[in-house]
């Protein structure tokens, strides 16, 4: 093999791993946007279970939403944790690829 078949060859290799690059890029900037959606969907729910708590009038309505918006909160600021972490780590991914 000659060195321009080399060559070729070569560059032949670099354009399918780049266009391999791009797809999972593609892929990952799905996914992130994916995460953060799901992300800003929580926050507007516990907005919205903020905000219920704040109209409830009377002790026992507050106190059994509470009760409730601390559960969900619980569960979301856990969930908004985890999604904070995966956005990161397609962030870093998308980095490293680009």
């Amino acid at each position: 093999m000659n060195d321009k078949e080399a060559l070729y060859d070569n560059t032949l290799k670099v354009r399918q791993y780049a266009n391999e690059l791009v797809k999972e890029n593609l892929k990952l900037k799905v996914k992130l946007q994916q995460v953060e959606d799901a992300l800003s969907r929580k926050e507007k729910l516990l907005n919205s279970f903020m905000s219920q708590m704040s109209n409830i009038s009377g002790m026992q309505g507050i106190q059994r939403l509470q009760k409730e918006v601390t559960f969900h909160y619980i569960i979301l600021d856990t969930s908004h944790k985890r999604s904070k972490a995966k956005i990161e780590e397609c962030r870093r991914a998308i980095a490293c690829k680009g």
